[in-house]
């Protein structure tokens, strides 16, 4: 059974921002038997999200307000410290990530990550498209 769809919350991202970051959220690989880390359970509740008709939906709004979608990648977002790029390989359950004079909760950290690099791999087209957009360097 799949979830109600409901439009206000693509409405509502719609009109609070000019760029919008998704994920390539790809299913298909997640749920396959094969070398899957996650229970039955969660692969029948992550397939009812309907991830990709919502991805759908949201670009033709975007199209239809003149909005920015950016699909972006995840890889190593909660392993990479998104101030100096470090890859932590062994993360662990760590609910932060620290290199012991910075302290970042982890889903933080990620977010940052996955903005600067859409951002970066993206400035081109932006700037093409007239937004004003500019990385600074801290």
């Amino acid at each position: 059974m799949r979830r109600p769809d409901r439009p206000c919350t693509k409405q509502d991202l719609v009109q609070a921002f000019d760029v919008i970051l998704l994920p390539s959220f790809e299913t298909k690989e997640m749920s396959a038997k094969e070398d899957r880390k996650i229970r039955t359970k969660t692969v029948r509740s992550m397939l009812g999200l309907a991830h990709y008709r919502f991805r759908q939906k949201l670009e033709w709004m975007c199209r239809k307000y003149g909005k920015r979608l950016v699909i972006c990648n995840e890889a190593y977002t909660s392993r990479t410290r998104s101030w100096d790029g470090f890859v932590n390989e062994n993360l662990g359950g760590a609910k932060t990530v620290s290199d012991g004079s910075i302290v970042v909760d982890r889903d933080i950290n990620g977010a940052r990550g996955i903005m600067l690099r859409a951002l970066y791999g993206n400035l081109g087209r932006f700037r093409a498209a007239g937004a004003d957009v500019a990385l600074v360097a801290e």
